[in-house]
């Protein structure tokens, strides 16, 4: 595994439970994944997710409420689908109102601070598994003027921990992988993939994802940290 005690020119970041608190929206959206399956006459509780979310969380399973509602549905495609469709559509319009979703997912305390002096110093990018137009949700942070190239898997029909999503990110910010560093929340998703392409790595221990224990050696970050400030300390 490569050492490294300071970050290259390139950074590229995860979103949720990197830049923000994303824990608000997931409660949100499982109170209304309840309220569906209630209507449907499958019964569930917010421990009984908890539960499950930490058990998904530890299997390195590439999605989490996407999981959660395969399993309760009895893996029943079509009632899978059309349960998250209805999740979606109720769950979307609260996020598209400003005020809402800085409430459902606020930022992380230093990020503007940080992404400034950051961006002084570096070239950042931003590579998510998100909706194409979630790049409006930065915005609504302020944030989004900080980043030179934004890549949202819903723009590409990628996702990760496909590396294709990393690739095409480091192709159109013109640098190779050992001049760009992924820095997220996930091993699964952030870490092992841009590990796997030659990539510096930076695991921040925030929100759900906190708990996941790596594997094997790959999924070892370089660096691991506990806040965004903590990024300034690895910065040239």
């Amino acid at each position: 595994m490569k050492l490294r005690d300071r970050l290259p020119n390139t950074l590229c970041f995860d979103l949720g439970s990197t830049l923000w608190d994303d824990r608000p929206a997931l409660e949100l959206q499982w109170e209304i994944l309840l309220g569906i399956l209630a209507a449907r006459g499958i019964a569930s509780d917010m421990a009984e997710l908890r539960r499950m979310a930490d058990e998904v969380v530890r299997s390195f399973s590439p999605t989490l409420t996407r999981v959660l509602v395969w399993q309760l549905c009895g893996r029943d495609e079509p009632s899978y689908r059309a349960i998250i469709r209805e999740m979606v559509e109720r769950m979307l319009p609260r996020l598209n109102e400003p005020e809402e979703f800085r409430r459902l997912n606020p930022l992380l305390p230093g990020v503007h601070e940080t992404l400034a002096e950051l961006a002084g110093r570096h070239r950042l990018a931003v590579i998510s598994n998100n909706f194409a137009s979630a790049d409006r949700w930065m915005e609504f942070h302020g944030i989004h003027g900080y980043f030179e190239h934004i890549s949202m898997s819903g723009a590409h029909g990628l996702h990760k921990p496909d590396p294709r999503l990393f690739l095409l990110s480091l192709e159109a910010l013109g640098v190779e992988a050992h001049q760009a560093a992924m820095i997220g929340d996930r091993l699964d998703n952030d870490i092992w993939p841009a590990n796997r392409l030659g990539m510096t790595t930076v695991r921040i221990l925030q929100g759900h994802y906190a708990v996941q224990q790596s594997r094997y050696h790959v999924d070892e970050p370089d660096i691991t940290i506990s806040s965004l400030t903590e990024l300034l300390q690895y910065s040239r």
